[in-house]
């Protein structure tokens, strides 16, 4: 069983965001298909977007240009990665939802479901 994650974010009239980075994993394959998964979702928008690395390369990585959206939403959405470097991670960046009163908590509860490596066929 893969657990869910809560994150919350508060308003304070600023409507900024906030970034939270996952930890690197290492390639297992030329391809990546990840899921994530958000269960609930309370005055939220959440963005998850993979950055990659090779292992020589200092510092937070570069975007991978994948990226997917939950406005105030729950479900699941499905990323897809051709031609991984050798570390990948998510960035998730939660904001407050425009329903959301300076006064209230923001609440999103998510999680990523495995993710499957593939290998690039070669004709």
């Amino acid at each position: 069983m893969i657990d869910a994650k809560l994150l919350a974010t508060r308003n304070m009239d600023t409507g900024s965001s906030y970034d939270v980075y996952g930890v690197w994993i290492p390639r297992k394959g030329d391809n990546l298909r990840l899921t994530a998964e958000v269960v609930a979702n309370f005055g939220t928008d959440l963005t998850v977007t993979i950055f990659q690395k090779n292992y020589e390369d200092t510092g937070d990585g570069a975007t991978a240009g994948v990226s997917t959206t939950f406005n105030q939403t729950t479900g699941r959405k499905t990323m897809e990665l051709l031609g991984c470097k050798e570390l990948i991670r998510m960035k998730l960046t939660l904001a407050p939802g425009g329903d959301l009163a300076a006064s209230e908590v923001g609440l999103v509860l998510f999680r990523f479901l495995q993710p499957v490596w593939f290998e690039t066929v070669k004709v």
